[in-house]
């Protein structure tokens, strides 16, 4: 799972450790890290982003569009 906010990361996790008492660790890396180790430079890899945090369920975005979704979302928030 990708979280674009930390505050929301630490939400979750804690959520899901309360749920299901599992370890949950929070690794910060750049989106060309997650290309590179999770899917071998695929660019076309689907990661699951901000899950439960206002946006459809189990939102799919391709690791090498996460730049610019999350540029998307920032302008959305105005920020």
């Amino acid at each position: 799972m990708i979280f674009t906010d930390l505050d929301q990361t630490i939400w979750y996790a804690r959520r899901l450790l309360a749920w299901s008492r599992s370890d949950v660790a929070i690794i910060t890396v750049a989106d060309s890290e997650i290309q590179e180790r999770a899917f071998g430079g695929d660019p076309e890899g689907a990661c699951m982003v901000d899950p439960g945090t206002g946006h459809p369920p189990w939102l799919c975005v391709p690791v090498g569009r996460l730049g610019e979704w999350a540029r998307t979302e920032d302008q959305a928030r105005g920020q």
